[in-house]
């Protein structure tokens, strides 16, 4: 297939999670890159949150899109995304990444299987 050459190009890098928003969510930035920069970095750069479910397919399209014109997205929130996980663990949010918390969480889960 060839490759189009658009003004913005899009690369995604993942973050590590090291709280137990780390079960439900990958997390990371997709940087924007401009042709018309001869910097060789990226311009700018947005930042993800997205569930493991779908997470790869999002950074796949990125990862392969071109535009003639910058893009801007805005959806959600972290803090959105951490509630829902506390929720779902019935961990109250600010355990989420305490490593008492995390250590008894991965016992019990390593004891489940």
């Amino acid at each position: 297939m060839k490759k189009e050459n658009k003004r913005f190009s899009y690369s995604c890098v993942g973050y590590g999670v090291f709280s137990l928003l780390g079960e439900y969510y990958r997390m990371g930035r997709i940087e924007i890159f401009d042709s018309e920069n001869e910097s060789g970095f990226a311009v700018d750069e947005g930042t993800f949150c997205l569930p493991l479910e779908v997470s790869y397919k999002i950074e796949e399209m990125f990862d392969n899109l071109q535009t003639d014109f910058p893009i801007n997205i805005k959806i959600g929130s972290v803090q959105w995304c951490t509630e829902e996980v506390s929720k779902k663990l019935n961990i109250p949010v600010d355990k989420l990444n305490d490593p008492d918390t995390k250590e008894e969480f991965y016992t019990k889960k390593k004891s489940m299987k």
